[in-house]
């Protein structure tokens, strides 16, 4: 929520004291503007406008340690179960499971309470809620017994304004749609205790695979900072770009923090790779070159090259019956593919992506290679309008993958 207020400028005052019961009934009376946290019923959207969901809960139920022979719902049968009043668990079973006896409690912490000392058989909540509360509250004797796989159950989380409230609602939606991959994976990072419950990656892994992960603290990597649009550190230090999406998805899924190492450009982050200051290189090509110190995965991103020269330039027919100067970045795949593969041409090393294209627009080179996708994003941002594509190399296609260094294999 403090996340969302801040992409809006809105002012938040949190109310703490009444039950979840008793705050239904005070956005249902308009006395509050917003609750968190909340999944959407059919009773509650006679009175609740809802944002799309942020986070998918996943219910469980929880029994004494020493319990071993409840495994479902229908098991708890003429059993007590406590549920936090209020919660849409609370409707769904009074609904769809009338035999289960059901214990109201305030909270998560009543509920394991209650389940510990034995005035109840089971405990239903959120299985990352009710773990939180195990870990910090020491309740040795409580375990996870199952998930609910009731497709009716597991529902996702939302924010929710009265109905008189609409415009506050689609508010929050906008503001929700500007979070990143990056700032929810640490939020969750930030509230769940790593070192007791292990976040589980929603990739299926091998146990070895599981075993490093869970080792891991976090992985580094080492980035171009000047390669709009597949990526670039904003003045902040922030990897952001068609790679730095891709790249949050992946730390997402298997539930790993990928911290970047920052540096000054390309043949920088080579050099760290190389010197083994970063374990991962994010979007990269293989090449022979690259293959002595990193192993790489399967190609995330394909795009194809171009030859860019000027307007007054013909098309090219054949690279290699040219004689011309080109400019390429160094340590690139380009840069050392070209020099083994056109001899014909005097390759120009250059520090970065704009200096390539500002040397064929100052007329310091000939040409430059770049990704089609770099050269049109470049000659619109920058005004380059006098370049142009004068041929498409077969075969030197961008196949970009990540980089592993080889200890990290």
């Amino acid at each position: 929520m403090n996340l969302l207020a801040s992409k809006v400028g809105l002012k938040i005052e949190y109310i703490s004291g009444p039950s979840w019961n008793d705050f239904l009934t005070m956005i249902k009376n308009n006395q509050l503007d917003v609750m968190l946290n909340i999944a959407k019923t059919q009773d509650r959207e006679k009175y609740l406008n809802f944002t799309t969901p942020y986070l998918k809960n996943v219910d469980s139920i929880f029994v004494r340690k020493d319990v071993n022979n409840l495994k479902s719902l229908d098991d708890f049968k003429d059993k007590t179960l406590a549920v936090i009043e209020g919660f849409y668990e609370e409707e769904l079973l009074k609904k769809h499971y009338p035999q289960i006896k059901l214990l109201l409690v305030k909270d998560s912490l009543e509920g394991l309470k209650k389940l510990a000392f034995k005035e109840a058989d089971g405990f239903v909540d959120s299985f990352a809620v009710a773990n939180y509360f195990i870990e910090n509250n020491f309740i040795i004797n409580v375990k996870p017994a199952f998930e609910i796989k009731d497709e009716r159950f597991n529902l996702a989380m939302n924010l929710a304004t009265n109905k008189e409230n609409i415009l506050l609602q689609e508010i929050l939606e906008k503001a929700k749609k500007e979070i990143s991959i990056e700032e929810e994976f640490e939020i969750k990072r930030k509230w769940i205790n790593t070192d007791n419950i292990k976040i589980k990656s929603s990739i299926p892994l091998s146990m070895d695979e599981e075993e490093y992960l869970s080792n891991k603290k976090s992985i580094s990597m080492c980035v171009d900072p000047d390669w709009e649009p597949f990526e670039k550190l904003d003045k902040n230090g922030k990897h952001i770009g068609i790679a730095a999406d891709i790249i949050n998805l992946i730390s997402s899924r298997l539930a790993i923090q990928i911290e970047v190492i920052p540096t000054t450009s390309w043949e920088e982050s080579v050099q760290f790779s190389k010197e083994k200051k970063c374990e991962i290189m994010s979007f990269l090509n293989q090449t022979p070159q690259r293959e002595t110190w990193l192993n790489f995965t399967e190609p995330l991103f394909t795009d194809p090259n171009v030859i860019i020269g000027r307007m007054e330039n013909d098309s090219i027919d054949d690279l290699s019956k040219i004689k011309a100067s080109i400019a390429i970045p160094k340590e690139t795949a380009m840069y050392e593919r070209f020099q083994k593969d056109f001899p014909n041409l005097i390759i120009i090393p250059v520090n970065s992506e704009n200096e390539a294209f500002e040397f064929v627009e100052e007329k310091k080179a000939d040409l430059t290679v770049r990704s089609m996708i770099i050269s049109a994003y470049t000659i619109k941002d920058k005004g380059y309008f006098n370049l142009k594509i004068l041929n498409q190399p077969q075969n030197y296609e961008n196949h970009l993958r990540i980089g592993v260094i080889k200890d990290e294999i």
